[in-house]
Formats: C-alpha cells, structure tokens, sequence
C-alpha cells in the first residue's frame, strides 16, 4: 500500500526577500506572536493569523479568526482550504507561492530512506 505525505516549501514574492524559500513543517504557524513560526513585523498580521496543518498527509491552511484573513489565489479564506503546489498565499502584506512536492512511501513499513521525492512538472525540464 503506498502513502503520500507532502512537503510544503513557501517562497517570498516580492519585497526585500524575493525568492526566499524555506521549509514549512506543520503545525506551522504564521503571526505576530512569539511562539509562531513565521512573525512578520506588519500591524496588518494578527497575532495569531494562520496556520498550515498536516491533514491526511496533506497541507491544508486555517486562518485563525485573523482581523485582515488570509488569501488564496486572490480568495479570502472561508473555512478550511487545502494548499496546492503553485497556490499563491497572501497574509496582510506578504505574498508567497506555495510549492507542494509529495513524497511517496511504497509501503507502511518502510523508512523515510525509501521515499522518493516527486517534483512537480513545471520543475522538470
């Protein structure tokens, strides 16, 4: 039986850190407050904004009751959505493209040594 788990990377779009990448390991929590992952210094971010959660192995985004919400592709968050690769995340000032590369594991007892990785298409050249 194979399984499926995601690895979640956000890159900067725009500003001063365009193109920075980094790794997203959930629960990853994106806010002004200490205990979050992510604090991006802008009155227009909640304390506690959202949030990337591992469900079923995939990523999925919850905005936290933020003042401003949160956006995907140009959407404001409603309840739960799960993350695409490619998706475009906003929350308050900053943008960020999502990139999603699924790791498959062929079956339940092998080790994180026998995952491969799929990059998405648009990556392979």
């Amino acid at each position: 039986m194979s399984i499926v788990e995601s690895r979640v990377r956000l890159v900067v779009v725009g500003g001063a850190h365009d193109g920075r990448s980094f790794p997203v390991r959930p629960p990853f929590l994106i806010g002004r407050s200490a205990e979050c992952n992510l604090r991006p210094a802008s009155d227009a971010v909640s304390l506690h904004h959202c949030a990337i959660e591992n469900r079923h192995g995939r990523p999925v985004i919850v905005d936290l009751c933020s003042d401003e919400g949160t956006f995907v592709n140009g959407f404001q968050l409603m309840c739960d959505f799960p993350l695409r690769d490619g998706d475009e995340l906003r929350v308050g000032p900053l943008q960020f493209l999502v990139r999603v590369y699924d790791l498959v594991n062929c079956t339940e007892e092998a080790n994180t040594a026998d995952m491969a990785i799929q990059v998405p298409q648009e990556e392979v050249t």
